[in-house]
């Protein structure tokens, strides 16, 4: 489904968005939550719904603090997201300096 839903995100992101919501019914704490999520998001922010691509951009990375996708969140919302509270990993390092304007 994950998969599905990445190939379909280009060219259809109503697929997309409707295959992550199926595999978040089926498989809601399945291996791949991280990857259905940032499909999720995508889909939701090519769609034009940016609130709540932001909103769910968000829950993601509190939920995941320190996941790899943040900056290709940052990148779907087009906007940077906060570091977790109390972060003081290099990945939050790293995106608050690469976010920073000169």
């Amino acid at each position: 489904l994950v998969q599905r839903a990445q190939a379909a995100l280009a060219s259809d992101p109503n697929r997309a968005l409707t295959l992550t919501n199926e595999h978040a019914v089926t498989y809601p704490k399945g291996e791949l939550v991280q990857e259905r999520e940032v499909t999720a998001v995508e889909a939701l922010a090519r769609l034009g719904r940016n609130e709540e691509a932001s909103r769910r951009a968000l829950a993601f990375v509190r939920r995941f603090p320190q996941t790899p996708y943040a900056a290709r969140l940052e990148m779907a919302i087009g906007r940077p997201l906060p570091a977790p509270s109390g972060a003081s990993t290099p990945e939050a390092s790293a995106r608050s300096l690469s976010t920073a304007t000169p």
